[in-house]
């Protein structure tokens, strides 16, 4: 998972257009879940100090939970089962190393 980050999009687009089925549909969904999730840190950053802070935090990690659980249990296995052994290796490599250069942030277990 490659937990909301701003280039999850151009490390998984490529590879997306694998799975033609309704990739349309997947892009958008994960572009408009990445904007809820994006707004919701800067509202959830905003009210630190408010009343209904734990219930913006509740609603953001619903949201990112829907999304990690989307992703691991449909998108990547859909994916890997359309890619080479070759190719699924190469992906998580360009993951890892858009990690190291700290365009995709670990997830929160990673830190």
């Amino acid at each position: 998972m490659l937990y909301g980050a701003p280039d999850e999009e151009n490390v998984m687009n490529d590879p997306m257009t694998i799975l033609k089925k309704d990739h349309a549909d997947v892009r958008h969904g994960a572009d408009v879940e990445h904007g809820l999730a994006r707004e919701g840190i800067v509202t959830m950053n905003k009210m630190v100090d408010e009343p209904g802070f734990g219930a913006t935090a509740e609603s953001l990690l619903g949201g990112i939970l829907h999304h990690v659980r989307e992703e691991e249990t449909e998108i990547l296995p859909a994916l890997k089962a359309k890619l080479s052994t070759t190719e699924w290796a190469a992906l998580g490599d360009e993951v890892a190393a858009a990690r190291t250069a700290g365009a995709v942030p670990a997830t929160p277990a990673a830190r």
